[in-house]
């Protein structure tokens, strides 16, 4: 079971990722990289190193990608159901 303690650690490293949309680019078809970054307000990706994730295999960028907007959203459907539980 997780504690307050691990979801407010949980929800403080979220809080501290960097800002923004992440995705998946890849520089063409016949590379064998795929890297994460964030994408900047208007919709480009922001190519600055210290913010790349580089994987060979897809599945893990496209999970790695997505984890800030899961976990988020996980998060919010677990205070919900607290709250829920907690007025019943």
């Amino acid at each position: 079971m997780l504690t307050d303690d691990e979801m407010l650690e949980i929800e403080e490293r979220l809080r501290n990722i960097t800002s923004g949309r992440w995705a998946i680019y890849k520089r063409s078809k016949r590379a064998i990289s795929h890297w994460i970054t964030r994408i900047g307000a208007d919709g480009q990706s922001l190519w600055t190193w210290p913010g790349f994730i580089q994987t060979s295999y897809k599945e893990d960028a496209v999970f790695i990608a997505h984890a800030p907007d899961d976990i988020r959203r996980l998060i919010e459907h677990m205070r919900e159901l607290e709250e829920s539980y907690a007025n019943a």
